[in-house]
């Protein structure tokens, strides 16, 4: 990996490290935002905003609910939604080196 990525890949890891409150050395290209640090939801909205704003990244190609579930908390409407059973989707993981690669073309 060229001097550049290997920089912007530390500064991404730090940033999630203090987003995350995960020591940095639990963090590699590897890591799964949802499935290893437990975003979702709300978080994972914040998360991808303030990673937009501080590595200058346009989302405009994002599409959030592929990535990331409802908030996490009591609601009766998935109990109520079970019933009438319909096709689950699945979401699309994002790991660090995504937003790596987000973070060198500027856009998602």
């Amino acid at each position: 990996m060229e001097e550049k990525s290997k920089e912007m890949e530390k500064e991404i890891i730090k940033f999630l490290s203090e987003f995350c409150s995960v020591k940095e050395n639990k963090l590699d290209i590897s890591t799964e935002i949802g499935r290893d640090l437990g975003v979702d939801g709300d978080d994972g909205v914040d998360l991808l905003e303030g990673f937009s704003k501080k590595f200058r990244v346009d989302l405009a190609g994002l599409d959030i609910n592929e990535y990331f579930g409802p908030e996490a908390g009591f609601s009766p409407f998935p109990y109520i939604a079970n019933i009438f059973p319909k096709k689950k989707t699945k979401l699309k993981p994002i790991k660090v080196v995504d937003l790596v690669r987000a973070a060198k073309t500027g856009k998602w």
